[in-house]
């Protein structure tokens, strides 16, 4: 009987080993290798989505630099149509019609409502707004897209002059003068 109790011993530690293996082995749990696995697939999303992001960071800063570059223009027309208008058609004197203490692209700007910052501070850091002074156009870019283009800022001194046709004249024009 003494050799039953032991061998009854033994096969009820055994059993408990066993039973506990079997516990282990149930335990849910992550590898060392399908961690690495997600890992690796979340680094070649990520590397693919960066790209990505940031030409879309890009463009959407090109755009409303673009769209500023426009505000600007129409207000410089309006202010320079405004100017023709309160002039006496046809007009006998040419002359400076906007008076303003500064007289900077900051006045104009600010006189119809338009943030005088948005010429001083592009979207993207290395455009700078240029008015070409033939055409009146406005533009964003790193460098004058030509000759005719001077850099404007609201400090930018300006004047609006208005040229008068003379005694035949039916209408007037404005031009915006920017002086550097």
């Amino acid at each position: 009987m003494k050799g039953d109790t032991s061998m009854t011993k033994t096969l009820s530690v055994l059993s408990a080993r066993k039973t506990s293996l079997q516990k282990k082995k149930n335990k849910k749990g992550f590898t060392l290798i399908e961690l690495v696995v997600v890992i690796a697939i979340l680094a070649i999303i990520a590397a693919i989505a960066i790209p990505m992001v940031s030409n879309v960071i890009k463009n959407a800063n090109n755009s409303t630099d673009l769209s500023n570059a426009q505000l600007v223009e129409s207000t410089i027309k309006q202010a320079q149509a405004e100017c023709a208008g309160n002039a006496s058609s046809p007009s006998t004197e040419a002359g400076t019609i906007i008076t303003a203490t500064d007289k900077t692209a900051k006045t104009i700007l600010s006189t119809y409502g338009i943030d005088p910052n948005i010429i001083d501070k592009p979207k993207n850091p290395n455009d700078k707004f240029y008015y070409n002074t033939t055409t009146g156009k406005v533009t964003a870019a790193e460098t004058a897209p030509g000759t005719d283009f001077k850099q404007i800022t609201s400090g930018t001194a300006y004047k609006i002059t208005v040229s008068g046709g003379g005694s035949g004249a039916t209408t007037d024009s404005a031009k915006l003068e920017i002086s550097l």
